[in-house]
């Protein structure tokens, strides 16, 4: 239960960013610029910064984890949250406590109240820059050995990239808010590159070589090593089942077996990038690997929301895939699993400019090798940086209809009354699946025990 205290911090962090504008032309000056009163907090960290269409999220946490586990005191920023916004800061996988949030809120109201004018209303920081101010300061005060960076959108332009970071991670590249970072793979590429520094290591799993192409290109004129997932590393006899993930790693002269109770090969490709990453930081810092403490720290990472059992009886998969790319690999993960009868999905997209994305998600449930016996189709309203909706039902229904016609639907606009009836379908060897965007989960976090 959120104290009173923190309750009304939010009620102020509201109030302070809703009054911000994404401004035309908008660049990194404002950020930097208050940064800069706040004595620079970013000059005294170290970064990984993780970057990447899918897959960011649980690369940052698993880079995190396994920093962890060797020793270091690590910081981590993440977004979107499920259930509480304490969950974007962490130090050590442990999300800020709300005393602790509270207490760095007012830190940025007070600089924030003397850096911007009081009269230029919009010229403030938005949700996102707000609480980034409010993780380097925590992360300083704490003296943190590294952090853990996810990015916001993109790269050239996200308010995280005013870090110098020695490694960079590019987890993925797809079509996914392309009303900002452009139409192309090559296009969104070209933006989301621009997180690594000179003289940096970049490593990535993009695949499509278009886009390899740029990476490498722009590596070479930023003096950055390159290592390729696939070629410089890799992750092999991939076994995938309900208890999790098996995979054989392999870089440089390592070579060991991964286990991971999330599902899927996707999360065996997020944490081999995470590993390569621990083991070019240690590298960086002169001293020996721990194999053993990697394997022991990704065994035990749970990452809310990626292919994540909520429960048993029946079965519930909860997963925030919301793009092509994403529904793909959930696709893929649950082909997988051995056992299963029938599959029954609800979903929930948030809207946006990018009107085919939902449409490109579901098309891929046509590749499912379980019966598809029916689906859900629910709506939700909140508010984290802005306003989020989601797309109607019934355009969602229609999209099904295009891509799945002979798969039975049914619109219950109330995602807790969607789970009730989902759970009264189920049979034994049934499974429900939760997904299409994080804020639908989020709105069954109470429900589920996230």
């Amino acid at each position: 239960m959120k104290s009173k205290a923190f309750t009304n911090t939010l009620k102020e962090l509201e109030y302070y960013t809703t009054r911000s504008i994404m401004i035309k032309g908008y660049d990194l000056e404002r950020i930097k610029g208050f940064l800069e009163h706040l004595g620079n907090p970013q000059e005294r960290l170290e970064f990984i910064h993780i970057g990447g269409t899918s897959g960011k999220g649980s690369t940052t946490t698993y880079t995190s984890s396994i920093l962890t586990g060797l020793g270091y005191k690590v910081g981590s920023f993440l977004s979107p949250h499920i259930e509480s916004v304490c969950e974007r800061i962490n130090i050590d996988n442990k999300q800020i406590s709300e005393d602790n949030f509270n207490t760095y809120f007012n830190k940025v109201k007070t600089a924030h109240d003397q850096f911007f004018p009081k009269d230029k209303q919009g010229i403030t920081l938005t949700y996102f820059e707000f609480l980034l101010a409010m993780a380097l300061l925590y992360f300083v005060d704490n003296k943190v050995d590294v952090v853990a960076l996810e990015v916001g959108l993109g790269g050239k332009l996200d308010p995280t990239n005013v870090v110098q970071a020695s490694i960079a991670i590019i987890t993925s590249v797809g079509l996914d808010h392309t009303e900002f970072l452009g139409e192309t793979i090559e296009e969104i590429i070209s933006d989301k590159v621009q997180i690594v520094k000179q003289n940096a290591t970049c490593i990535t799993g993009v695949k499509q070589a278009s886009a390899l192409k740029i990476i490498k290109s722009y590596c070479m004129d930023q003096s950055a090593n390159c290592l390729i997932l696939g070629k410089d590393m890799s992750i092999n006899q991939n076994i995938i089942d309900i208890n999790g993930s098996k995979g054989f790693f392999s870089f440089k002269d390592y070579e060991f077996e991964v286990n991971l109770p999330q599902l899927g090969r996707h999360q065996l490709e997020n944490a081999s990038l995470a590993i390569t990453a621990a083991i070019s930081w240690q590298e960086k810092m002169n001293r020996k690997v721990d194999i053993k403490a990697i394997i022991n720290a990704l065994s035990q990472t749970i990452i809310k929301g990626r292919l994540q059992i909520v429960e048993n009886n029946p079965l519930i998969i909860g997963d925030v895939a919301h793009n092509e790319d994403k529904m793909k690999a959930l696709v893929d993960s649950i082909n997988q699993i051995q056992g299963l009868k029938k599959l029954i999905f609800i979903v929930g997209f948030k809207a946006g400019r990018d009107k085919d994305r939902a449409h490109r998600a579901l098309k891929q449930l046509s590749v499912l090798k379980i019966p598809l016996k029916k689906i859900f189709i629910s709506e939700f309203l909140t508010k984290q940086d802005i306003e989020i909706a989601s797309v109607p039902a019934q355009e969602i229904a229609n999209m099904i209809l295009d891509v799945l016609p002979d798969v039975e639907t049914e619109i219950v606009k109330e995602p807790l009354k969607a789970l009730k009836l989902a759970r009264k379908e189920a049979n034994k060897d049934d499974l429900i699946v939760i997904s299409g965007s994080f804020y639908l989960l989020a709105s069954l976090s109470e429900a589920l025990s996230l």
